[in-house]
């Protein structure tokens, strides 16, 4: 039980950390076409995300900033980095509050005092990145390999101008099939019924 922290931040994290798992789970989808392989390969890769959480508590003392950062990159870690964060803050009856989301826990998993100003809102950033690094990848994926039935693009399509550009609208001159004819001012864009045949479904 937090009783010391603030609730909206709690709820703040867990909500970025479910878009987050969200987005995984998109990435992992888009690489398969068959539920149940990715259902078994998605929880492979769920909990194998989680084991860099160790090493970042054994070398959490010596990792500077942007080491602490890459591995918040993949969000099962980056769930227990923050959680580790929070029950640092509960120790020290303080709690995670606005006041001092942005600096670092007073204690690491050792005692000792931190080596930098790695704090919650740091994790709370790279959720966030993981979010929309997971659309991306997952959007690319989808892509490059569509499955059986789609149009694959070539890997380097987002290099391409004809992707971002739409190709320019050529006027017609013919009736769309969306016009009513009842409503339509210009009826000559309709052929007229032959008069000498008679009119048949």
């Amino acid at each position: 039980v937090l009783r010391y922290s603030n609730p909206f931040l709690i709820f703040l994290f867990f909500l970025i950390y479910s878009g987050s798992v969200v987005s995984f789970s998109m990435m992992i989808s888009a690489c398969f076409s068959r539920a149940k392989v990715a259902s078994v390969c998605a929880g492979v890769a769920y909990y194998s995300a989680y084991l860099p959480y160790s090493l970042y508590n054994r070398f959490e003392e010596t990792l500077s900033i942007g080491g602490k950062c890459s591995f918040c990159l993949l969000c099962p870690s980056g769930l227990g980095i923050g959680m580790s964060m929070i029950a640092k803050w509960e120790v020290v009856e303080d709690g995670l509050q606005w006041s001092n989301i942005g600096l670092p826990p007073p204690i690491t998993n050792t005692g000792a005092k931190p080596n930098n100003d790695f704090s919650l809102a740091h994790v709370i950033m790279m959720m966030f990145v993981d979010m929309c690094l997971y659309q991306v990848a997952a959007w690319y994926i989808e892509k490059v390999f569509p499955g059986e039935l789609g149009l694959p693009q070539p890997w380097y399509f987002p290099f391409l101008p004809s992707f971002w550009q739409r190709a320019p609208v050529v006027a017609s001159n013919s009736c769309s099939d969306s016009m009513e004819k009842d409503s339509n001012p210009k009826l000559e864009c309709y052929e007229a019924a032959p008069p000498n045949l008679p009119v048949v479904v």
